[in-house]
């Protein structure tokens, strides 16, 4: 179907249009009467839709022109008019011959549906019905008075959108002039048209006649400034469809130079085409200027502060963070972004509120520095922040400047030397109470053998003396493990049966373990020896099995110990790439304990480590046991699961040869006698006495002095009077050393054996100095002096 359409406005028949063809009809266009009479006569449309008020010719009068036209008057058409709408335009366009009167606005569907109504009779080829007209002078005289009230109201509608334009321009025009900014209106030839006066005097310092007429490019400090902008505009034609920015320099009339931010848009027509430019002129110099102060402050911050290793914040009043340092934003892994505007605490203690005793709010309260320790849960890292006021011109406080020193390392290390420090007063402590003790025991051996010697046959007499040696022998044991820990023991490797050593050892532990806990052991006795120090191996068992039971303090569980030997291949060992392949001893320490978690696991066996309460451990069990074990050529793992207890394997390599095959010399000779002269120094008297008796037994003649002064004059008086000397190391008025070495300047191939309770005091290249070339450790039985006497006296010989 071909329907013609006639409107004035462009919008409303462009809508039109577009609902017709959506109804797959076709659509012909006119934007008065006059255009659509000729567009009717040449395309005889099926129908016609048309507004009323028009130029040249309005609807009404081309429905009378169609009406005259005798071969168009059946033409249907339909009136769509926002301006006449009373009853009498509605008689007017039907005694016309208008087929349907429809009023503005109406939705697109009612429209149609409205049109539809009129479709029928198009299809059943019948004429729309007209009212009669009686006359034809009285339907002009009728259209006359229609129209003329029509354009006497539309008049007055003009007359009102005029007042209200002029009213819209004043408002314009007001707030045009109380922009800030300059605002310039160009041509298409970049002239200026227009501008705001009062913003171009205060901004520019030009006025009004300076710049209307002129080229834009008469302002810019250098023409190459304006040509390069103009090349930026041409270039990116798509950008100043939609806007366009520059920041360029402007030249003000007293011939300073702004620093400007320039915003274009286009000028368009009603047709959306463009006749001219809109630019917005800020002068923005302070702004560049402040920047370029804030970007050569930040240069210097960076230089001062990002190479130092603490890390430094700048911070408000309010404690959020204005800036960071380097180390800063590596120390928490963030972007800067992400750390400004946070608090203080926000970011080192991860809380939302400040700490206890915060060095921030000490300094907002009194405004003197404050320094803190603050811990960091998540780094698990401790910071020591000092905190410093930061004053205005006028004394207020303005910001902090904030500094935090990760001191994590040093605590550790404080740790590390509090608990070395305590250990050296324990070993000291140690040593010094093995000496003494050590005194005691080779009295204890020396009386004790003496009465062996004098009992008679009684059998329990004679199991009792035993008893007291065993025990004294055992004594001896402890003392050197004493020793051992103060590091002042001697580390003496033999062959050594593991299993009697781990029986040895759960005996002691038993008196100690609570009563809950049971003790599993299974050693396997037909297990080879090792070459080791049993003192050191005892240790390691105490240790592994104390750590067992600890795990099981608060509940009834198992301390299982097994011991057996096994093959290993090096490649059982894939942590240890020295590990060599051969018979080992497996020793098994298990709990049924709390167990141990992954990230502690880990680091079981670094020095200092430990899980316990403060007091309760020295972080060195572990390592020890770690260390001893690798001396012994051996290895040392750990399995372990929280809440499935832990399991630790200690492998020792075996002997080569068993102690069994060695012959022992001494235990089948009797003690060698002598008929020698002998000195013997010692401040205890009842060890000169007991070492006096005990080799005035085996023969030999014996001068015995507590005094180690009277010693020397003894010996000064009658210096061949005696074959060996054998003292005390410490002793008041002359120790050990001075007495050998005041003896060897009087006679100096006089044999000397040095004694001592406590090794630490003495070593091999003192001894060399001091000329001494024999020396023994307490305490010392009858059996080990005489022997040590007789072989210093026959290699003197």
């Amino acid at each position: 179907m071909r329907i013609v359409i006639v409107e004035d406005r462009s919008e409303d028949r462009m809508l039109l249009k577009r609902i017709i063809e959506q109804h797959g009809h076709k659509v012909f266009e006119a934007r008065d009467g006059r255009v659509a009479l000729n567009l009717i006569r040449e395309e005889k449309p099926d129908l016609v839709i048309s507004d009323l008020l028009m130029p040249e010719l309005d609807g009404f009068g081309l429905l009378r022109e169609l009406h005259k036209s005798g071969h168009l008057q059946d033409v249907p058409f339909v009136v769509y008019s926002s301006i006449y709408t009373d009853n009498k335009e509605r008689e007017l366009a039907y005694s016309l011959g208008a087929s349907k009167f429809l009023v503005k606005p109406l939705s697109p569907d009612d429209l149609w549906k409205n049109i539809e109504q009129v479709l029928p009779t198009l299809t059943q080829n019948k004429a729309t019905p007209r009212l009669p007209v009686s006359e034809e002078e009285q339907l002009l005289r009728e259209y006359s008075m229609v129209v003329a009230s029509k354009l006497e109201a539309k008049v007055q509608e003009l007359e009102e959108t005029q007042k209200v334009l002029a009213a819209k321009e004043r408002q314009y025009k007001c707030l045009f002039s109380s922009m800030d900014d300059v605002i310039l209106l160009l041509n298409d030839k970049w002239q200026v048209l227009d501008a705001n006066q009062p913003a171009l005097r205060n901004q520019l310092g030009l006025e009004l006649e300076d710049i209307v007429g002129h080229d834009l490019c008469s302002f810019f400090r250098d023409g190459m400034e304006y040509e390069d902008l103009h090349d930026k505009i041409c270039k990116s034609g798509s950008l100043f469809e939609e806007g366009f920015e520059v920041q360029t320099h402007f030249v003000r009339k007293d011939k300073t130079v702004l620093i400007c931010h320039i915003s274009l848009s286009r000028f368009v027509n009603e047709q959306d085409e463009a006749i001219g430019v809109i630019a917005v002129i800020r002068d923005v110099t302070e702004k560049v200027e402040s920047e370029a102060k804030l970007r050569q402050a930040q240069q210097e911050w960076e230089k001062t502060f990002d190479p130092i290793d603490d890390i430094v914040t700048l911070q408000g009043a309010d404690m959020r963070i204005n800036r960071i340092n380097a180390a800063g934003l590596k120390m928490f892994q963030q972007d800067l972004k992400n750390i400004v505007g946070l608090n203080c605490y926000e970011l080192f203690r991860e809380t939302n509120e400040p700490c206890p005793d915060c060095p921030v709010t000490e300094n907002l309260n009194d405004f003197v520095a404050h320094t803190f320790e603050v811990f960091h849960e998540k780094l698990q890292k401790t910071f020591l922040v000092s905190a410093t006021p930061i004053f205005n011109e006028s004394g207020g406080v303005t910001g902090i400047a904030h500094f935090a020193k990760d001191i994590t390392e040093r605590i550790s290390l404080e740790k590390q030397l509090r608990q070395t420090q305590k250990l050296e007063a324990i070993g000291t402590l140690a040593g010094g109470i093995a000496h003494d003790f050590n005194n005691i025991l080779s009295a204890i051996f020396g009386y004790t053998q003496l009465l062996q010697m004098e009992l008679g046959p009684d059998p329990q007499m004679q199991s009792d003396v035993e008893q007291i040696l065993k025990a004294s022998n055992r004594a001896k044991d402890l003392v050197q493990q004493i020793l051992t820990f103060s590091r002042s023991g001697e580390q003496k490797r033999e062959p050594l049966r593991v299993q009697s050593i781990v029986e040895e050892a759960l005996k002691l532990l038993r008196a100690s373990i609570p009563s809950n806990i049971e003790i599993r052991q299974q050693l396997d006795e037909e297990c080879p020896e090792i070459v080791g120090d049993a003192t050191q191996i005892h240790q390691v068992i105490m240790n592994l099995c104390t750590n067992a039971y600890h795990a099981m303090m608060d509940r009834e569980g198992v301390l299982s110990v097994h011991l057996s030997q096994k093959r290993m291949d090096c490649l059982d060992f894939p942590e240890w790439p020295e590990a060599k392949s051969g018979s080992y001893l497996e020793l098994e320490v298990r709990d049924t304990g709390s167990g141990i978690e992954s990230k502690h696991l880990v680091r079981i066996f670094e020095p200092y480590f430990t899980t316990k309460e403060t007091g309760k451990g020295t972080g060195l069990g572990l390592s020890v046991v770690h260390g001893i074990v690798k001396s012994h050529g051996g290895h040392i793992y750990v399995y372990s699961e929280p809440g499935e207890g832990t399991l630790f394997r200690v492998y020792l390599p075996v002997c080569e040869k068993s102690a069994d095959e060695k012959i022992d010399m001494n235990a089948r000779q009797p003690v060698p006698h002598g008929h020698e002269r002998i000195l013997v120094v010692d401040d205890e008297e009842f060890l000169t006495k007991v070492q006096q008796r005990g080799l005035e037994s085996l023969g030999y003649a014996v001068t015995a002095f507590t005094s180690s002064v009277d010693a020397l004059d003894a010996f000064r008086s009658k210096p061949e009077g005696y074959d060996l000397i054998i003292t005390d190391m410490t002793m008041p008025g002359l120790n050990g050393l001075e007495l050998a070495k005041q003896i060897l300047m009087v006679r100096k191939d006089m044999p000397v054996i040095m004694c001592s309770g406590f090794s630490d005091l003495i070593n091999d290249k003192r001894l060399k100095e001091a000329g001494i070339r024999f020396f023994m450790m307490k305490p010392m039985d009858r059996e080990v002096l005489g022997r040590k006497v007789r072989e210093v006296l026959d290699l003197e010989k």
